[in-house]
Formats: structure tokens, C-alpha cells, sequence
């Protein structure tokens, strides 16, 4: 293929067929895939053409890139694009979707308003045959909701009763209403592994915030 125009015209030609080729291509059966494409100059007789070729990188299982994606199971014999930019929110891990649609996909039948010892209202979570979706963060400045997609355990299914956090999965932001979801941005997953960088201000400057780790602060008994 051959085009004409400005620098800047081109460039952006560039990025959008690198985009087309990474994203439409055959999907794994019953998998995620990552998909990636490299941009490679080519050699030219002519300082006015530039050419340039596309190389399509081998498909990987999204599993082994990325750890806590809770969606993928949604998403059975898919591409997943990478290398290009996306909307990201500090702190928020996982995939931009809009709610409704992952009540769609999901299945969701219905939604549960758990009360405290008070009668009064402690959480809003959402129920369905197979899948539990419930918000684990909420960020009131940028109004975006952090969701997380849990499978139906043996005790949920005979138990209704139970929290969509009461077997040490991410703990339930209680906060989260169903006003609230009206206009919430929604991001689904949930990061349960991270890398810890310290001792360079550079690093210090790639964070906005930081969070506390959920993990389970063990004290053990004094050694000799």
C-alpha cells in the first residue's frame, strides 16, 4: 500500500494499521491472546518514499502476562491488543467496560442490598447463576468504580447470606450505591500481584498514590 502526506499524517497511518493487524487476527479457542505487532523500517532507494513493514508477534496467553485479570473469563476466544494507548486511573486495575454490559455478559439476574446488625445499609453487590460482581474501590474525585468478578463457590450457592468478600477474596467497598452507578465509570479486575520498587525518586515519581497492601501482617515469636 502506498499513501501521501505530512509526517504527522503518516505516523498516525502507521499506528492505525499497526492497530488493525495486532487486533484482527484468529483467536485461540477458548482463550484470551495477547496481541502484539512490532513497526520496522525497510531500506529505501528514495529519500521522498519511507517504507516500512508491519511484523505480527506470536500470540500469547493473556494468563501468562497478566496476573488478577478476573474478566477474561468473559471474554472466551479473544484478541487483546497491546502496546496502545487506553484510559488508565491510578490505582485501578483491569478493564474499562461499560456496567451494563458486564451485567450483560456476566449474566447478572439481580442485585443484593445487604443490611448491618442495625437494619441499616452495609453494601450493594450483583448476584447471578455462575458470577458475583461486587465493587472493591471507589474514587469520589474521579467518579470511577473499581469492580471485581468472583465464580460462585459450594457455600454461596447454598448461602445467600454470605458477603462477596467473606472468604478472604478483595475486601467489599460497602460505600458504593446504586445512585452512584448511574454515572460511575466502571473498570473490571483485580491486581493480586504487584511488583515493589523502592529506594530511587524516579520510581517514587511513576506513582500519583500509594495503597497499603492487603496482605496478612504476621508477628512471629523472637529466635535466638
Amino acid at each position: 500500500m502506498a499513501f501521501q502526506g505530512t509526517p504527522s499524517e503518516l505516523t498516525a497511518l502507521a499506528q492505525f494499521l499497526s492497530w488493525i493487524a495486532a487486533t484482527f487476527r484468529l483467536p485461540r479457542a477458548g482463550k484470551v491472546s495477547s496481541s502484539s505487532a512490532s513497526f520496522q523500517s525497510v531500506p529505501s532507494n528514495s529519500d521522498s518514499i519511507l517504507k516500512y513493514s508491519i511484523v505480527l508477534q506470536p500470540l500469547k496467553d493473556l494468563k501468562e502476562e497478566k496476573n488478577g485479570t478476573c474478566w477474561t473469563p468473559l471474554f472466551s476466544s479473544t484478541i487483546m491488543a497491546e502496546g496502545f494507548p487506553v484510559p488508565t486511573y491510578p490505582d485501578m486495575f483491569g478493564l474499562q467496560v461499560p456496567l451494563g454490559a458486564i451485567l450483560e455478559l456476566a449474566e447478572i439476574l439481580y442485585d443484593v442490598s445487604m443490611e448491618d446488625d442495625k437494619g441499616e445499609g452495609a453494601g450493594l453487590y450483583f448476584d447471578g447463576v455462575l458470577w458475583k460482581l461486587y465493587p472493591t474501590a471507589y474514587d469520589a474525585d474521579r467518579n470511577v468504580v473499581q469492580w471485581h468478578l468472583k465464580k460462585h463457590s459450594i457455600d454461596e450457592i447454598h448461602s445467600q447470606a454470605l458477603a462477596p468478600d467473606h472468604d478472604g477474596s478483595p475486601i467489599w467497598d460497602r460505600r458504593v450505591s446504586l445512585e452512584r452507578l448511574k454515572t460511575a465509570t466502571a473498570v473490571l479486575g483485580y491486581c493480586n500481584e504487584v511488583a515493589i520498587m523502592l529506594g530511587t525518586e524516579e520510581r517514587r515519581q511513576q506513582y500519583q498514590r500509594f495503597r497499603f497492601t492487603r496482605a496478612k501482617i504476621e508477628r512471629p515469636p523472637l529466635d535466638a
